[in-house]
């Protein structure tokens, strides 16, 4: 029986450790340098993708505004 050990891998552009090579990868080919383009209008705060602004709108922003304005403004 071999037993896979997990090594942690470094990304060097954004200087964080991940849990082994394959989780680098994801991470180079998902998130690494990408711009975070997906602005929250009520708080500024910006996301790398579109569905986790809708998820920290409809957290964070609930009782702001009615649940259908909240998801016309999350899906501009």
């Amino acid at each position: 029986k071999v037993v896979q050990v997990d090594v942690p891998a470094y990304c060097r552009k954004c200087h964080k450790w991940y849990k082994n090579a394959r989780s680098l990868t994801a991470h180079i080919y998902q998130d690494c340098g990408k711009a975070k383009n997906h602005v929250c209008e009520y708080c500024q705060l910006s996301f790398k993708r579109r569905h986790n602004l809708k998820t920290h709108i409809m957290r964070r922003h609930f009782g702001q505004k009615t649940m259908m304005e909240l998801l016309r403004h999350a899906s501009k």
